[in-house]
């Protein structure tokens, strides 16, 4: 069996997470082509607690026939620091059987208005499905002053 070979049968039998960010915001076409707006893995905030005006977490699954089911899939994005689980959000997801060939995408997400973030620190989003963690987003939460500028080149989202 060539590696090609095997590659494609990995593939037909398992979740493999393509896309995962922490954005400002993604919109879907009818077409299915999502496009990403604001991409972020860290804020800088003057005092705290603070909000996070517009958070979506997007995760795009590749998946095959053999992780295809006809009823949705619990999903859980889980929002956490060093000392655990701080927000879980549960949804259902669908992980149709493939259309055409031996796989299928399936977008997820969740968009948060005005999430709440206690203090600075290191915390991240984790995407779970069927009681799998397939992916962790980082997400650094700093304390700047008011007059303090990012450095150039970045473009960190401000917590408000």
């Amino acid at each position: 069996m060539n590696e090609h070979t095997t590659r494609e049968e990995d593939r037909a039998h398992r979740f493999e997470v393509q896309i995962a960010v922490l954005a400002e915001g993604v919109d879907t076409a009818p077409s299915g082509n999502a496009t990403i707006r604001g991409i972020f893995n860290s804020i800088f905030a003057t005092g705290f607690p603070t909000q996070l005006p517009d958070l979506t977490v997007f995760v795009r699954v590749h998946y095959g026939l053999s992780s295809a089911s006809t009823s949705p899939k619990p999903t859980i994005f889980k929002f956490a620091n060093e000392d655990g689980s701080l927000h879980e959000f549960r949804l259902d997801a669908w992980f149709p059987p493939p259309a055409h060939g031996v796989w299928a995408i399936s977008d997820n997400s969740i968009s948060l208005k005005n999430f709440p973030i206690e203090a600075s620190g290191e915390y991240c989003f984790e995407f779970w499905v069927d009681g799998h963690r397939l992916c962790t987003l980082p997400l650094m939460v700093s304390h700047v002053n008011p007059d303090q500028q990012s450095n150039p080149g970045t473009t960190p989202a401000a917590a408000q």
